[in-house]
């Protein structure tokens, strides 16, 4: 915290905001860069300039959202400047009276979570070290990615979610296996010419695991676990193969699919059928450590990347003009999942299950939403407007 002040200073003394240097040019003048190895501090609300009642005011409107049925339980933390000002967990497991409360360590089914918390930052991890180019073309990359229309498809296509893929469709019915659904995405028809339209797919970012793996060489659970949550302290999250569970998990559906509650095993129909591990799905965390994940982008990558290249991931791309998407992340848009009081450059990212995390450079703040919303079923939209609440809640209790 010492020496990311000191570049702030450095920067007054010559007369520059610390927002005109390139390695910050995307973050506040509040930013604190937390180096390699830093963890998260606890600190008073007050001590990072936030209301002394903001832990109180998150506990009051989560829990009503239970009582609302919006979700069993959740879990929410709120950081600033590297600091955990809020960590409230409400709740249990499930609507059952003798249901186990939800704690802070409570892990959840993160969901499209996955998306930001190990896939971009593994691109990203590549990239900066030289293995991978964001303008390189899937077809140099991938044996089998063929045919005259995805001649131009990147990777910078497929975190953008402008490659033309489709959106989603039910492999895990016909399909079993990593290998086998790989294959099919790789031959999955476009639906639209590659960076002409956005349109959010999962199978892109299954592209992008099989990317890492082939980049690699190695499982993309074990490259994720080594050089990306092992970095930041993230030892709560992983993922979770098929024939195991993870003991104590959040449960999430009463799946008629497989014919029981999913509880300790992917949600994600797909990834369950990839055999647990994608690069849309299947990873399981804390809410803490999403806020790690969450203020290494914050911070200047902390190790992970450079600073430079983690704020071109945070900021939005604008591949199809009018499109919210960055590199991996979304973008501050008002009155989505953000709220509308976060500042514009702002990113984020959800999960089907009820996750979501938000962070503000402008107020060094990040903002994780855990939730099993889709316990007992996916039939439920509750939990979009406590999103929003929430993240319009915590600025209100910043900015006063």
């Amino acid at each position: 915290r010492a020496a990311a002040r000191a570049v702030v200073g450095a920067a007054a003394i010559t007369g520059r905001s610390p927002v005109d240097i390139p390695e910050l040019a995307a973050y506040g003048d509040g930013l604190t860069v937390l180096p390699a190895g830093t963890d998260l501090e606890d600190a008073a609300p007050t001590d990072e300039d936030c209301a002394a009642d903001l832990p109180a005011r998150i506990r009051a409107r989560l829990e009503t959202a239970v009582a609302e049925r919006a979700f069993p339980g959740a879990v929410a933390v709120v950081a600033r400047r590297g600091r955990v000002v809020a960590e409230v967990a409400v709740g249990r497991m499930t609507y059952g009276e003798d249901a186990a409360p939800i704690t802070a360590e409570s892990r959840f089914d993160l969901a499209s979570l996955t998306k930001v918390c190990a896939t971009t930052p593994a691109v990203m991890r590549l990239v900066d070290q030289g293995r991978l180019q964001l303008d390189a073309r899937i077809k140099d990359l991938l044996q089998g990615f063929d045919g005259a229309d995805r001649e131009t498809i990147e990777v910078r296509h497929l975190l953008t979610h402008t490659a033309g893929l489709p959106p989603f469709l039910r492999f895990f019915e016909t399909l079993d296996g990593r290998d086998a659904i790989v294959d099919a995405c790789l031959s999955v028809p476009l639906q639209s010419e590659p960076g002409s339209t956005y349109r959010y797919s999962d199978i892109g970012l299954i592209l992008l695991m099989a990317i890492v793996e082939e980049v690699t060489g190695e499982a993309f659970d074990a490259f994720v676990a080594r050089e990306v949550f092992a970095p930041l302290g993230m030892t709560s999250a992983r993922f979770v193969r098929r024939g195991e569970t993870l003991a104590g998990a959040v449960p999430t559906e009463q799946d008629g699919w497989r014919g029981r509650l999913v509880r300790g095993e992917v949600h994600d129909e797909n990834a369950y059928a990839m055999g647990g591990v994608s690069g849309h799905a299947g990873l399981f965390a804390d809410a803490r450590d999403v806020t790690r994940l969450a203020h290494a982008f914050l911070g200047g990558g902390r190790g992970l990347a450079r600073p430079d290249l983690v704020r071109r991931f945070v900021t939005r791309q604008e591949i199809v003009p009018g499109s919210s998407r960055a590199l991996g992340w979304d973008t501050f848009e008002a009155g989505g999942s953000c709220g509308s009081k976060l500042a514009p450059t702002s990113f984020g990212h959800t999960g089907f299950t009820g996750t979501s995390v938000w962070c503000d450079p402008t107020r060094d703040l990040s903002i994780v939403l855990l939730t099993n919303r889709v316990h007992p079923t996916r039939d439920n939209k509750g939990h979009i407007a406590v999103r929003r609440e929430l993240a319009d809640l915590v600025v209100q209790l910043i900015d006063g």
